[in-house]
């Protein structure tokens, strides 16, 4: 995962939940690292998984999303 991203989850208070939401989506064969580099950056957050089933919701990841691609 990108140091820049994590950073940013960090000072958001987001990585923990973020990684919790992760550990339930399966991304095939390719896997989480692949899919860091095959995703377009800003859309780490939003591609990531489905944030209305998330413990979050979705107003979170929302605000989230667009402090990240700002």
């Amino acid at each position: 995962m990108d140091k820049k991203f994590v950073t940013f989850l960090c000072k958001n208070n987001a990585y923990r939940q973020y990684m919790h939401n992760l550990a339930y989506i399966e991304r095939g064969m390719f896997g989480w690292e692949k899919y860091y580099y095959t995703t377009y950056y800003k859309d780490w957050l939003s591609e990531a998984f489905d944030w209305k089933i998330s413990p979050e919701g979705h107003k979170f990841w929302l605000e989230l999303h667009n402090k990240w691609i700002k």
